[in-house]
């Protein structure tokens, strides 16, 4: 009779072990790089959006003094419920609007923004779909200069079970 060369359950669940250790390792590593990615597809986001705050302000800055050169150039930016002067705001870029809302204080809550089927990031939520992202927009003075203003664009999402943040910040100028 001849001995039956056959696999003992120890070599077996050796095997296996091997098996499970050289596939996991690259699966761990794929999930990393796919977290990775997708936190900095949402941190290019969040900048993007943070510059186009920047823009806003800009924007608002050139079509005041464009409208009438002699009021002030932060007309529309300082009034009433729309202050965004020491407050923070919310700004809607494709309609060149803004609301006030104090979201640093932690009393309010930021308005999301939403993106239109075409791709435009704005606040109006009619026909846009929500996203992750909050954005608020304000101007702080110099009293020492009082034809600069300093821009600080504050950027919050939600990335898997953590709230990132990102805040930049520029200075405006009288250019006129």
């Amino acid at each position: 009779m001849k001995p039956v060369h056959a696999f003992t359950l120890l070599e077996t669940l050796v095997a296996v072990t091997i098996l499970i250790v050289s596939i996991s390792g690259p699966l761990t590593t794929a999930q990393q790089s796919l977290q990775s990615a997708i936190f900095s597809r949402d941190q290019i986001t969040a900048s993007y959006l943070a510059q186009e705050g920047i823009e806003y302000m800009r924007a608002r800055r050139d079509e005041n003094f464009m409208q009438n050169p002699v009021v002030p150039w932060t007309t529309g930016l300082s009034s009433g419920a729309q202050d965004c002067i020491n407050k923070y705001c919310n700004v809607d870029f494709s309609n060149l609007t803004h609301t006030n809302a104090d979201c640093s204080s932690g009393t309010a809550e930021c308005t999301k923004l939403y993106i239109s089927p075409n791709g435009v990031y704005g606040i109006t939520a009619s026909g846009n779909t929500q996203t992750r992202f909050q954005r608020s927009v304000k101007l702080v003075s110099d009293p020492l200069q009082p034809d600069q203003y300093s821009i600080f664009v504050k950027m919050t999402w939600q990335s898997g079970r953590y709230t990132r943040t990102m805040e930049l910040e520029d200075r405006i100028f009288r250019w006129l």
